[in-house]
Parts: C-alpha cells; sequence; structure tokens
C-alpha cells in the first residue's frame, strides 16, 4: 500500500512537469508568424510594453505623427499599435512584433517593428514598411529569419532577413512581375 503511494506520487509529479514542459514548447509552436496589414488581426494581442514606447518615439514615422497631434514622446498612444508576443531565439525570452494602426497607415504598407528584449535591455532589431511580415522557421544566428512583402507599382516586392548577432539585415530580394 506504501509502495502504491509513492509511485502514484512520483508518476502524477513526472506528469505534472512533462506537461508544463510541454505547454511552453506548444505555446511556442502555435504562436502567431504571420502578420498582415489588411487583416489587422493579433491573435493574442499583448500589451505593448513602456520600453518597446520608449524605442518606437524614435522611428521617424512616430516622431513625426507625435509633431502633427502635438504630442510629447511620453503621451505617445499605445492606440496607434497592435502588438504581438513572438520568440525570435527560443521559448524563454519576450519579443515583440509591433504593427502600426490608424495615421501611422501608409498606401497598402504599414510600419513594421520587431523589438527584443535582451541584457542589453530593449532594441529596435528591425523597422520596415510592408504589407505583410512572417516569422520564419529558417534561422539565422539562432533566430528566426523574417520575411516581408509588399505590392510596389503592382509587382510584389520581397525581402528576407537574417540575424547578423544585432539587428536583423537584409539577405535576400525578390520580386514578380503582376
Amino acid at each position: 500500500m506504501n509502495k502504491t503511494y509513492v509511485l502514484l506520487i512520483a508518476a502524477l509529479f513526472t506528469l505534472g512537469s512533462r506537461s508544463a514542459h510541454l505547454s511552453v514548447a506548444q505555446r511556442v509552436s502555435h504562436e502567431q508568424s504571420s502578420f498582415n496589414m489588411e487583416d489587422a488581426v493579433v491573435d493574442h494581442p499583448a500589451q505593448i510594453p513602456k520600453s518597446a514606447l520608449r524605442v518606437l518615439v524614435e522611428d521617424r514615422h512616430v516622431a513625426q505623427q507625435l509633431r502633427i497631434h502635438n504630442l510629447s514622446p511620453d503621451q505617445i498612444p499605445s492606440s496607434w499599435f497592435q502588438t504581438a508576443e513572438v520568440h525570435l531565439d527560443g521559448g524563454n525570452e519576450k519579443d515583440f512584433v509591433v504593427i502600426g494602426k490608424g495615421d501611422l497607415l501608409g498606401a497598402n504598407v504599414t510600419p513594421f517593428w520587431v523589438i527584443r528584449n535582451s541584457d542589453k535591455g530593449t532594441q529596435l532589431v528591425l523597422a520596415v514598411p510592408a504589407h505583410e511580415l512572417r516569422i520564419l522557421k529558417s534561422r539565422s544566428r539562432g533566430f528566426k529569419d523574417i520575411w516581408v512583402g509588399a505590392v510596389i507599382s503592382g509587382d510584389l516586392s520581397t525581402i528576407t532577413y537574417h540575424f547578423d548577432g544585432e539587428k536583423y539585415q537584409v539577405f535576400q530580394r525578390g520580386s514578380a512581375a503582376n
């Protein structure tokens, strides 16, 4: 009886810790990896961290809107953005894809920002106007690659970015005539 009780406790402990591990892995494998300005839908919206807002006020599009609306950098409205938590380097860190909304929208493009938290603080690792952004499964220097696309003058223009250890850099450009 005592041995059965100990085995039951051990089995429950093993299953519990295994399911906790799987829930982190499942969360990362099921996170949103494709963002489109027309859908403007983030499956699981995240609140944009204040540290990320401080990074975004340095962006020229955001700074221009702050001037137009006569706002100071500390008055930046979070309603200008839609944010998704992503994991570029693994399941433990919190990185963010931030999508411009409202007055930040351009002609068939919107600004996308990719922000990561590191031991150096909150860093902007990619800022690009695009119609669509995809986080790929392929990796460079341990970080997921990023693909963006936009239709410019009727032609599809794409760029694949690789992480260089500090930021995302252009790896490959493509285009297709319509």
